[in-house]
């Protein structure tokens, strides 16, 4: 196979952090397709990182890989030009505009979890909390608010296990509305009796090492944490809590 020749290139790439991806010029390669040979101008990338291939709109049609003709591009470019941000401006809200599913509801994280118990040890059933009367209309509001997104199910049958619900209070402060947290207490009933399975958690000192060729780090809120992991018919029974 004789070498390929690489051209000068005035192309300038840029990826999504609108950083420069360094090229080592141009070349011209020919590509066969359903028996048809191509010839097809590509940009060599003499970075260390990996950048997956990337095919052109134009060569894309001219192979007939996209049936898109000239008014359906163009049509294309105008209605996604409002709602597009520029390359390298990704910003929160364009997100919410482009991607609204991603904030409706909790999702779900993997299959429904199943909690496993030793079988010797027995049932136990937490006596109830009581609150004061003042309290009851606000506990009432977040218990319906979990019951309405499915986090909470009401339950009507007599179960072996019952734990005790716990209520914390955050006051209002000059940044963040007064909030109530429903909790539910297991420390003296099923977590006495769960197996549980044991992974080492690695620690920040363990993991930095991994990171020294980061550019860009993002951080995450997680948001209701581990209620967005569902868990089956019969753990669900093990995790019944009293309410007023």
């Amino acid at each position: 196979m004789s070498p390929v020749k690489v051209e000068p290139s005035s192309v300038r790439l840029l990826d999504f952090s609108k950083s420069i991806i360094p090229t080592g010029g141009q070349t011209t390669l020919h590509c066969t397709r359903q028996g048809k040979i191509y010839e097809v101008m590509v940009q060599v990338i003499t970075a260390q990182s990996y950048y997956a291939p990337l095919r052109g709109l134009a060569d894309s049609t001219r192979m007939g890989i996209l049936n898109y003709d000239d008014d359906t591009v163009n049509q294309l470019r105008v209605t996604s030009t409002p709602s597009s941000p520029p390359l390298g401006e990704l910003t929160f809200d364009s997100i919410k505009v482009n991607y609204p599913h991603l904030f409706e509801g909790l999702g779900e994280l993997g299959e429904p979890y199943s909690l496993t118990l030793d079988s010797t040890i027995k049932p136990i059933q937490a006596a109830p909390h009581r609150y004061p009367a003042p309290k009851l209309p606000i506990i009432k509001e977040a218990l319906d608010k979990l019951t309405d997104t499915g986090q909470l199910v009401r339950v009507n049958e007599p179960t072996p296990w019952t734990s005790n619900m716990v209520v914390r209070e955050r006051p209002p402060s000059a940044t963040k509305p007064a909030k109530v947290r429903i909790c539910l207490d297991l420390s003296q009933t099923i977590n006495k009796a769960i197996l549980r399975p044991v992974y080492p958690i690695l620690t920040l000192e363990e993991n930095l090492h991994c990171f020294h060729q980061a550019k860009i780090v993002s951080t995450f809120d997680i948001k209701d944490a581990f209620q967005t992991i569902k868990l089956t018919e019969e753990s669900r029974k093990l995790t019944t809590m009293h309410t007023p």
